[in-house]
């Protein structure tokens, strides 16, 4: 039907326009119809899926907010320690310098030690040959109270002899032995 059917002041056949009009209408209504539902069941499938895509994103946020603050506090763990280890770094550092001076004296006093241990050892030496000296001397002595006794009690030129032989050699042997000790 047309726009000039709809003019015509017929009753019947208004009767029937209006009976075509609401055929379609129902028909219009009942195809909308289906397709509305159609597409608000679509609509609530895919908001129901947006919904949970939302919830998970938003889980998956809160969780990366709560890594974040935890890497947040380990980075400020790792940076405080990070400085106690500069500290104690420099601590080291100067314990070490200390140290190194120490050992450059220890060093100084040793190379120390041994000249004097040198000296000591020349020292020592000269104190034996020093005792050796003296032993003979001691010797030496004796040996010449014991003759000077024997000849106040016997005099013998014989004697005197021999005993002022030894005496020279007593006294050689002694000056060898002087002279090798210096």
């Amino acid at each position: 039907m047309n726009h000039v059917d709809l003019k015509s002041e017929d009753p019947m056949h208004l009767k029937k326009t209006i009976i075509y009009l609401r055929a379609e209408l129902n028909k219009y209504r009942t195809t909308n119809s289906k397709q509305d539902t159609e597409l608000v069941h679509m609509l609530q499938t895919e908001n129901k899926q947006l919904h949970h895509n939302f919830l998970q994103l938003l889980y998956a946020y809160k969780k990366s907010e709560k890594r974040l603050r935890i890497y947040e506090k380990r980075i400020a763990n790792l940076q405080k320690q990070n400085k106690n280890l500069v500290l104690v770094n420099d601590q080291f550092h100067s314990t070490i310098l200390a140290f190194q001076s120490d050992i450059q004296k220890l060093i100084e006093v040793v190379s120390a030690n041994a000249y004097i241990q040198q000296e000591l050892q020349k020292l020592a030496a000269e104190l034996d040959a020093q005792v050796a000296v003296n032993r003979t001397q001691q010797q030496l002595i004796a040996i010449l109270e014991s003759y000077v006794e024997r000849l106040v009690k016997e005099p013998d030129v014989l004697q005197t002899e021999t005993i002022l032989e030894q005496i020279i050699a007593l006294t050689e042997g002694y000056a060898k032995k002087h002279n090798e000790s210096e």
